[in-house]
């Protein structure tokens, strides 16, 4: 890529600012105007996956949503100091080219982390080249991305606080649309947290995860000790499920003997972990189930996350025909990942 001898005297507008999603938007558009790498972006890092948030116009296939390894990428050998934030021909540096399958390589790379405001990483701010870096890089260059970087961490702090406090005012309102046999969301009210939901997800990526729960012998219960019987095992696992998931997570009687759980901020290890007490509860409870579940950042929205556990919850239920003790998956600890996907 060449650079141009002075930056242009142009900058985000204010009102271009107000949220994460918009924000990301115009630093990418200023970056393409002042410094013209092939491709500019903002991603995300969850769950091993480099997740592309906001991409420029571009031949590399770097595209908005791409979801690439991210231990195998440039931007985390750059957060952990195995190369500069610039490297001007990786040939030369003798990093290995990378490159989307179908697209031509990486030449040169500029890279800065975002970081959130307790120091962890969020992503990265990065531009891929099809051609070495010709020329130096405008005066300031590094200390202006190290600037934007922060900028972006500032408006997402807001931003996410905002798209919390908005998601906690949603619960409340829709607390009417409950199940009266459990206390929990029937299916009209995890419909409608699903919506805002998977927009949330599209904004920031945040890792989470959907379980979908099918209680076993429920007709045996009920033609055996009759249907009150029925209702005090449903009830007994509406209360472990509740007493199982965190306060944020949205937990929902879908019908009949499944309920459906909507996992916020944890990231595929963290819902193993949760799986496998999951698992010790039901055992305990003596409430037999079929588990179901997927990461979103797996699935690439809450919507699909959905669907896909429910697939799962029914090889679950076909590979336990007993129906007598409580089976999950994928199994907890052997999760399947790290495969390229779009949202």
């Amino acid at each position: 890529m060449t650079v141009p001898p002075r930056p242009p005297s142009i900058a985000p507008p204010p009102s271009a600012l107000s949220t994460f999603d918009a924000a990301g938007a115009a630093v990418v558009a200023y970056l393409d105007s002042i410094l013209p790498a092939t491709a500019w972006a903002v991603s995300r890092v969850v769950d091993d996956k480099q997740i592309f948030l906001r991409t420029n116009t571009n031949g590399l296939g770097i595209d908005t949503g791409l979801v690439v390894g991210w231990n195998e990428s440039l931007c985390h050998s750059m957060t952990e100091g195995e190369i500069p934030s610039v490297v001007e021909d990786l040939d030369d540096a003798g990093i290995p080219r990378i490159g989307v399958p179908g697209h031509d390589p990486v030449r040169s790379y500029i890279g800065v982390p975002i970081r959130r405001a307790d120091g962890s990483l969020f992503g990265t701010m990065c531009g891929f080249g099809s051609r070495p870096i010709s020329g130096p890089l405008p005066a300031g260059m590094t200390a202006l991305l190290d600037l934007l970087s922060g900028l972006l961490t500032t408006v997402f702090e807001t931003d996410h606080a905002r798209a919390v406090a908005e998601r906690s005012a949603e619960l409340a309102r829709r607390e009417a649309e409950t199940d009266p046999l459990t206390g929990l969301f029937n299916r009209r009210g995890w419909n409608r947290v699903l919506e805002p939901e998977d927009a949330r997800w599209t904004r920031f990526a945040d890792p989470g995860a959907v379980v979908v729960v099918d209680l076993d012998g429920m007709k045996q219960v009920n033609d055996r000790h009759g249907h009150a019987a029925g209702d005090r095992v449903i009830r007994r696992a509406a209360e472990l499920l509740r007493a199982w998931a965190h306060e944020s997570d949205v937990v929902a009687r879908l019908g009949g003997d499944e309920f459906g759980v909507l996992v916020f901020d944890r990231d595929a290890t963290d819902v193993d972990g949760m799986l496998t007490a999951l698992e010790s509860s039901a055992h305990a409870a003596d409430v037999p189930m079929s588990v179901g579940w997927s990461t979103v950042t797996e699935a690439g929205s809450i919507t699909a996350s959905w669907s896909l556990a429910d697939e799962n919850m029914y090889v679950s239920k076909r590979r336990s025909p007993s129906r007598s003790g409580i089976d999950i998956h994928p199994t907890p600890g052997r999760h399947q990942g790290g495969h390229v996907a779009r949202r």
